[in-house]
């Protein structure tokens, strides 16, 4: 991936040096995640309405770990998001 000319919008939230980043950076860590993991990597959402009970839904869950996996291998942060499901 390249950086964009202006910088990363997730620089915004993780390289501040000041509390805001400080608690950005502690949530991801207190997830599991390393630093290496999202320092100056652009951040995409993976938004993903799956669930069990839906069963037109149910492949979304296949789909979204094969975006993770393209998007990691192209050097970016995926974090999955969970939305509605309206089916």
């Amino acid at each position: 991936m390249t950086t964009p000319s202006g910088g990363l919008r997730s620089a915004k939230w993780f390289a501040g040096k000041d509390v805001p980043g400080f608690v950005h950076r502690s949530a991801m860590r207190a997830s599991g995640f390393s630093r290496m993991a999202f320092e100056g990597r652009p951040i995409v959402g993976i938004c993903n309405s799956w669930s069990e009970v839906v069963n037109c839904n149910m492949h979304f869950r296949g789909l979204a770990d094969s975006v993770r996996r393209g998007v990691l291998a192209a050097g970016g942060f995926p974090l999955e998001f969970p939305t509605m499901s309206l089916g």
